[in-house]
């Protein structure tokens, strides 16, 4: 099965220029898809530590 993520962003810089950000990927493990999402969303110009994907299994786990 061939899948591919597409995240876009569009913003206006400090100088009020469009900046267009395009990350496409066809990383199947989750894990690696997260951590090019936080680069990519960084290079956005968010701030953030990283995002991260839990399974329903693990969010019931760690309720318990």
């Amino acid at each position: 099965m061939n899948q591919k993520f597409t995240f876009s962003h569009t913003f206006k810089d400090t100088n009020g220029k469009e900046i267009n950000n395009t990350l496409e990927t066809n990383d199947i493990a989750l894990k690696d898809i997260c951590e090019r999402f936080t680069d990519f969303l960084r290079g956005c110009g968010f701030h953030l530590d990283r995002v991260e994907a839990f399974t329903e299994e693990e969010n019931y786990e760690s309720k318990n």
